[in-house]
């Protein structure tokens, strides 16, 4: 058993098999960079964080299925798609990263679930959000940190999947760590009961070397921010990867500016995360459809 298999048994050591078959692990990449170095012209004025949902064992499998690809010639034994879109870092043709790709890509879609992802836009935060909110929490990635965490858990209630999820996110900054688990126990107490049960324990961060998952969360949010940030602009539509990935069943949130405008106001009051999600369902457990799109609407109120 390889190390990355070992560590993803061990994060759910504690459960029985059962239990182990089914609970879902959500494991997720964030491009939000607060030091301003990564919003230059190619990075944008996005902001996305994006992964994947399965379950420990199927995390098992993928881990060893990903560190068997990555040691195939030509090498890229600690892939990131920001090195390997850049043809230099590995040492290999366009054809040698494409392929590499789409066998990640394939890897993905047969043992992860289920897809998530958030965007918010950089100027839209600092235009309505920045200093109008409690520092401990003016960061915008604490703001999709939350979306993300109360979309999953209102995906689990329309598709009536039972139990809690758990989420590991790649390594941050501590001190962006320590913001955003430190309101997690508080934020599950004020939620809604069919929201609260269904979430489990405090998220950890841990780096993608160890969890492997995390790096097929990388390549996700990564094709996420270079297509709204370099494609989009200029009317460029999807690439194949992304529309790959995109066609899983799963959530997307759109954190917009009337979004923020209500977790401004809520403050005194509480937390109010809103975002505009779509539901992307399975035909086979959705009578009218595998579509829904609502407002996803959930308030932590301190009364």
């Amino acid at each position: 058993m390889s190390l990355a298999t070992e560590t993803i048994r061990g994060l759910a050591c504690g459960f029985s098999e059962q239990v182990r078959r089914r609970r879902c692990m959500v494991v997720l990449q964030g491009f939000v960079d607060e030091s301003g170095k990564g919003l230059g012209k190619k990075d944008g004025n996005v902001y996305a964080l994006a992964g994947f949902v399965s379950t420990a064992p199927l995390w098992e499998e993928f881990s060893s299925d990903w560190e068997r690809i990555c040691l195939q010639d030509p090498k890229t034994p600690d892939f990131h798609m920001r090195h390997a879109h850049r043809l230099k870092q590995y040492k290999w043709t366009e054809a040698e990263r494409d392929k590499r790709i789409g066998e990640l890509v394939g890897l993905i879609r047969s043992k992860a679930q289920y897809r998530i992802d958030a965007v918010l836009g950089k100027p839209n935060y600092e235009r309505l959000v920045r200093e109008k909110i409690p520092e401990q929490i003016d960061d915008p990635y604490f703001v999709l940190f939350y979306n993300v965490i109360l979309a999953m858990a209102e995906f689990m209630d329309l598709l009536g999947i039972d139990g809690t999820v758990d989420f590991i996110f790649d390594q941050q900054d501590i001190l962006v760590e320590q913001k955003c688990v430190g309101w997690y126990g508080w934020i599950r107490d004020h939620v809604a009961s069919r929201v609260k049960r269904r979430l489990g324990s405090t998220p950890i961060f841990r780096p993608d070397n160890k969890v492997l998952p995390l790096k097929a969360a990388d390549l996700f949010a990564w094709q996420i921010r270079r297509h709204l940030n370099e494609e989009q602009p200029q009317g460029i539509p999807h690439n194949d990867v992304l529309d790959s990935l995109m066609g899983m069943h799963g959530v997307s949130c759109n954190v917009r500016g009337e979004d923020l405008q209500n977790l401004v106001s809520s403050i005194t009051g509480g937390i109010f995360f809103r975002s505009h999600a779509g539901y992307f369902l399975p035909h086979s457990e959705v009578v009218r459809g595998n579509l829904r799109r609502r407002k996803l609407s959930i308030s932590a109120s301190r009364n």
